[in-house]
C-alpha cells in the first residue's frame, strides 16, 4: 500500500511467506454512487509506482472470498490495514458482501453506509483501492482484505 507494511490476517499468515498484501487503486465516475464496481482489473496490472500483479485466476479470488464467509470492510485510507492494527477506529464506510469475475476482473457489490456513499456523492473521495492477497514471486493475485477510499490512486 504505497510503501507502508501491511500486517496480514489469519489468510495470509496461513500462505506465509508465500503471500503478501498490497494496495492498488481504481476511479469513482462522477458522483454516482454505484453498488457494483470493479475492484481488482483483469490480466497483467501495473501501479504508478512500479509494483506488477497478475490477475489470471479471477475465479479462484471469488472462491476464496465465498470460502471465508465474512463481509470485507470498505474503509478510508485504508484504514483497516493502517489504523486498526494500532487499536484506532477504523470505521467501515460499506462492506464487500459479493465478488463476480467479470470478463477476467473481479467486481463487488458494496453495501455502502450512510457516510461512505455520502463521502462518493459529493465528490470528498474519488478513487478506490483494494488491499489484495498475492503471491511475491510472481505477483499472481489470490484473494482480497479490504478495500478503501483514496484520493491517492496508484493505478
Amino acid at each position: 500500500m504505497y510503501g507502508h507494511p501491511l500486517a496480514l490476517n489469519s489468510m495470509a499468515a496461513a500462505l506465509a511467506p508465500q503471500v503478501e498484501a498490497v494496495g492498488v487503486a481504481l476511479q469513482f465516475q462522477g458522483a454516482t454512487v454505484p453498488d457494483w464496481i470493479e475492484l481488482i482489473p483483469a490480466g497483467a496490472i501495473q501501479g504508478r509506482d512500479g509494483r506488477q500483479f497478475l490477475n489470471d485466476q479471477p475465479d479462484q479470488v471469488v472462491a476464496a472470498f465465498a470460502a471465508h464467509r465474512a463481509h470485507l470492510p470498505f474503509d478510508i485510507e485504508h484504514a483497516s490495514e493502517l489504523k486498526a492494527t494500532k487499536g484506532d477506529p477504523a470505521p467501515a464506510q460499506g462492506w464487500i458482501e459479493a465478488l463476480e469475475a467479470r470478463n477476467g476482473a473481479i467486481w463487488g457489490r458494496i453495501d455502502w453506509t450512510d457516510s461512505g456513499r455520502a463521502l462518493i456523492a459529493n465528490r470528498q473521495y474519488r478513487y478506490y483501492s483494494p488491499v489484495i492477497y498475492h503471491k511475491p514471486d510472481n505477483g499472481r493475485v489470490i484473494g482480497l482484505k479490504s478495500a478503501g477510499l483514496t484520493n491517492q490512486p496508484n493505478l
